[in-house]
C-alpha cells in the first residue's frame, strides 16, 4: 500500500508540473507578438516599428489589416494610429497590411459570445478575453461581422502610441534630455526650448529602440480625430479613377475564372456537363467545387 501511495503522489507531482508547465508555455506563446511581416520586404532607408506602421525620410505610412469594402475602415483604423502617433491623417499615407497571422481578427470570436453587444458585465468581458486567447492562435486576418472597429480600437492605438514613445526616446537621447520633458505634435517631437525633430528624421534611431508593450494611452478627453466625423481618405483615388482594385491587377499567365452555383443556398453540385464549354476559346479547365 506504501508503494502505492508513492507511485500515486509521484504521478500526481509529475502530471501537476506537466500541465502547469504545458499552461505556462501555452501563456507564454499566447502573449509572444507574431512576427512583423513588413521586415523583410523593407527597402533601403525603411523602417517598419510595428506591423501597422512604416516611415522613411519621404514620409509616414499606415497599415491598414482589414480589406476596404466601401464601409471607411481604412479611414478609421488610420485614425486610430494616427491619434496616438500625433499626426493628421493628411499627413500620411495608407496601405492594406499583407497576409500574416500578426493581422488576425480577435473580435470575430470575441464578439461571437452569446452576450449582448452592449453587455459589458463581468461575466461577459471574461468570456471575451477567454475567446481572444483562440483568436490569436488561429491567427484569422478576416474582414467582416463588424469587427474591424472592436478589433482594432487598442491595436492600434498601441500600435501608434509605442511609436510615439520609441520616436520621443530617441529625441530624447539625441538631445540628452529626459524623454518626460518632451512632447509630440503633428509629426514632431518638440523640446522646452522649441526645438524640433521629425519623425522621419529619427527613424533610422528609432529602429534601434524596442517599443513599449503597454505604452501610454490618450485620454477620450484629448482625442483630435476618433469620435469626429473624418473625410474618408479612399474618396480622392476611388473619385478620379486612379484608385487600384483587384480587377486592376494582371500577372504573367494569369487565368481569370467564374463560378456557377446552385441557386439554392446550400444546393449540392446535382451533376454537370462541361463538354462544350470546353470547346470554347480560351478554355482551359471547368473545374468542380464541393461547397
Amino acid at each position: 500500500m506504501g508503494r502505492l501511495a508513492t507511485i500515486t503522489r509521484r504521478t500526481l507531482l509529475v502530471g501537476s508540473a506537466a500541465i502547469a508547465g504545458g499552461v505556462a508555455f501555452g501563456y507564454w506563446q499566447y502573449r509572444r507578438p507574431y512576427a512583423n511581416p513588413l521586415l523583410p520586404s523593407l527597402r533601403d532607408g525603411e523602417v517598419a516599428l510595428t506591423p501597422y506602421l512604416r516611415i522613411d525620410k519621404d514620409g509616414i505610412t499606415i497599415i491598414t489589416p482589414r480589406a476596404e469594402m466601401g464601409q471607411g475602415v481604412h479611414t478609421t483604423l488610420a485614425a486610430m494610429v494616427a491619434e496616438e502617433l500625433d499626426v493628421e491623417l493628411t499627413d500620411i499615407a495608407i496601405e492594406h497590411g499583407p497576409a500574416s497571422k500578426a493581422y488576425y481578427n480577435a473580435a470575430l470570436l470575441e464578439e461571437g459570445v452569446p452576450y449582448s453587444a452592449t453587455d459589458h458585465s463581468g461575466s461577459a468581458e471574461r468570456m471575451r478575453r477567454f475567446m481572444g486567447i483562440p483568436a490569436k492562435f488561429l491567427g484569422m486576418q478576416v474582414t467582416g461581422g463588424s469587427s474591424t472597429t472592436p478589433d482594432g480600437i487598442d491595436k492600434m492605438r498601441l500600435a501608434g502610441a509605442a511609436a510615439r514613445e520609441v520616436f520621443i526616446a530617441a529625441a530624447a537621447e539625441r538631445w540628452g534630455l529626459p524623454a518626460a520633458d518632451l512632447t509630440t505634435a503633428r509629426g514632431f517631437v518638440r523640446s522646452p526650448a522649441g526645438e524640433r525633430l521629425a519623425y522621419t528624421e529619427l527613424a533610422a534611431a528609432a529602429v534601434a529602440i524596442e517599443p513599449p508593450l503597454s505604452p501610454p494611452l490618450r485620454p477620450e478627453s484629448e482625442w483630435r480625430l476618433l469620435g469626429r466625423s473624418l473625410p474618408r481618405v479612399d474618396m480622392v483615388s476611388k473619385c478620379t479613377g486612379t484608385a487600384e482594385f483587384g480587377i486592376d491587377v494582371a500577372q504573367p499567365d494569369m487565368l481569370f475564372a467564374t463560378v456557377r452555383m446552385n441557386p439554392y443556398l446550400g444546393g449540392p453540385i446535382n451533376g454537370f456537363d462541361a463538354s462544350k464549354a470546353m470547346t470554347l476559346r480560351g478554355v482551359r479547365d471547368v473545374i468542380p467545387l464541393d461547397n
